[in-house]
């Protein structure tokens, strides 16, 4: 067996026993980086680079070249060119190059009896014509945009599906993802009704929304599912879920309509298909501790955290769930070593005993300007040789 191999199994035996809220070997250190921040900290110009997965490619390997991690994330971006093939409304280049999600509502508030009848029709027929203008015309012209995008975005998320099963190979660092869905409630809030236009549903017709998130959780199930192996006690690749909303409404709202459908939602990922979920609770979900806690104990989700105390999180929460995160990323930006290495050690102070915890910063680093790198790396090397479990 090689060394790389060997570092490899190494390291995925430590997830797999931090994921039971076991003790492992030690502490193991996750890769936050975007793609953004590779190509920017490799020093290639974004815009060209994020077209070009090999460019992607190149700048990874400088991110593994300088620092230590333990495992990563999937490469992911949203690819520019399906986009701009698609005219997209809903996710849109900015002057650098990055692709981001405006606030859009695709859907009129009188249309939520046609999304409960037949949410694929309406979906199809009305809402992505409405997202992507370039469907929005008469046959054969709209197939033939379809099918163009499509081949595009294949091939794009190919390549970079290729690379990350490279960059595991060629460092013996696990690739933990293999796709992502979202939360029924910020699927019809990011997608369809927008943020203001959601917060207004729920007051004037709150039976429509909850029937609207029952009929659109079967097709997020069929994402979360369609690129994973499928059988059942498999640890790795899991699903991405970043959490959007609940930070932004009050508690009535998160109990009536945010928590239950959720719950309903990773019920059926993690006990009926069997799937393992990172989920990225954004924001700061300490007034929403309880709740979490009604998530029954399981060795398939990984709740990556913001903001909150640490303390209290690792009380509650982490009594049934793997956490990771709440290191923050700006001191890593502004920060004297020193100071970077010493919340460190309070970090793994307070997370670490008992197991359950995968180290890693409060966001995904998406600028080379987010993080002094000397800072970085000072803080992997320290949580690697600190973070072992006697």
């Amino acid at each position: 067996m090689s060394d790389k191999r060997k570092e490899y199994n190494e390291r995925m035996e430590m997830l797999e026993t931090t994921l039971k809220i076991q003790e492992p070997k030690r502490v193991p250190v996750n890769c936050p980086a975007e793609i953004s921040y590779a190509i920017e900290y490799a020093g290639l110009p974004y815009r060209q680079a994020s077209w070009t997965p090999e460019q992607c490619q190149i700048a990874f390997k400088k991110v593994f070249d300088d620092f230590h991690w333990d495992c990563f994330e999937s490469l992911f971006t949203r690819p520019p060119m399906f986009y701009r093939l698609l005219n997209a409304k809903n996710f849109t280049e900015s002057e650098r190059g990055f692709v981001q999600h405006p606030e859009i509502s695709a859907m009129n508030p009188d249309e939520y009896d046609e999304l409960i009848e037949d949410p694929y029709k309406m979906i199809v027929s009305k809402l992505l014509p409405r997202l992507y203008p370039a469907l929005d015309q008469p046959a054969p012209y709209n197939a033939y945009a379809m099918t163009k995008a499509a081949l595009e975005f294949g091939a794009y998320m190919g390549a970079l599906e290729e690379i990350t099963a490279s960059l595991a190979q060629d460092y013996g660092v696990p690739a933990l993802g293999s796709n992502l869905t979202v939360a029924p409630f910020d699927y019809l809030a990011d997608q369809f009704r927008g943020f203001t236009g959601i917060c207004r549903d729920v007051r004037k017709s709150p039976d429509k929304v909850k029937e609207a998130l029952d009929a659109v959780t079967p097709i997020l199930v069929k994402g979360a599912t369609a690129c994973y192996p499928g059988e059942k006690g498999v640890t790795f690749p899991y699903v991405f879920i970043p959490l959007h909303m609940a930070p932004y409404i009050n508690k009535k709202m998160f109990e009536e309509f945010y928590w239950p459908s959720f719950l309903k939602f990773i019920d059926i990922l993690v006990n009926q298909k069997g799937l393992t979920l990172s989920i990225f609770f954004e924001g700061d979900w300490e007034r929403f501790y309880p709740y979490m806690q009604d998530i029954p104990k399981s060795d398939k989700i990984i709740a990556i955290m913001e903001y909150g105390d640490m303390k209290k999180a690792k009380n509650t929460i982490g009594k049934n769930l793997c956490l990771q995160g709440f290191y923050p990323i700006s001191l890593l930006g502004y920060g004297t070593k020193q100071e970077c290495i010493d919340k460190a050690k309070e970090v793994i102070d307070i997370m670490a005993p008992g197991g359950g915890y995968i180290f890693s910063l409060d966001k995904y680093i998406l600028n080379a300007s987010d993080v002094n790198p000397e800072n970085m790396r000072a803080v992997n090397e320290f949580v690697r040789d600190y973070g072992v479990y006697k």
